[in-house]
C-alpha cells in the first residue's frame, strides 16, 4: 500500500511495516543523515553533468580541429592541382 495508515494496515506484517516507517520518520537523526546524503548525491549528479559537459566540449574541439585540418589539406592539394592545371596549359 503507498499510504498505509494506523486505519488501513490490515494485517501483522503491514502494522508492523507501517510501524517501522513511522519510527524512522519521526527519528531527527534518520532524517538529518537522510538529507545529508540526498544532498551528496544531487552534488556528484551535478559534478557528473559538469564532467559530462566538459568532456563533450573537449572532444567537439578536438573534432573541429581534426575537421580544420582536413579542410586545409584538401585546400592545399586544389591549390597544387591549379598549379598543375596552368602549368600545362601554358
Amino acid at each position: 500500500m503507498e499510504q498505509t495508515t494506523e486505519t488501513n494496515a490490515v494485517n501483522p506484517d503491514l502494522k508492523e511495516m507501517h510501524d517501522m516507517v513511522t519510527h524512522v520518520k519521526n527519528n531527527k537523526e534518520v532524517t538529518l543523515a537522510f538529507m545529508k546524503i540526498f544532498e551528496k548525491e544531487q552534488l556528484l549528479i551535478q559534478e557528473g553533468i559538469q564532467q559530462g559537459i566538459q568532456q563533450g566540449h573537449d572532444d567537439m574541439k578536438k573534432e573541429v580541429e581534426k575537421e580544420r585540418q582536413r579542410a586545409e589539406a584538401a585546400e592545399a592539394e586544389v591549390q597544387k592541382l591549379r598549379e598543375e592545371l596552368a602549368r600545362l596549359g601554358k
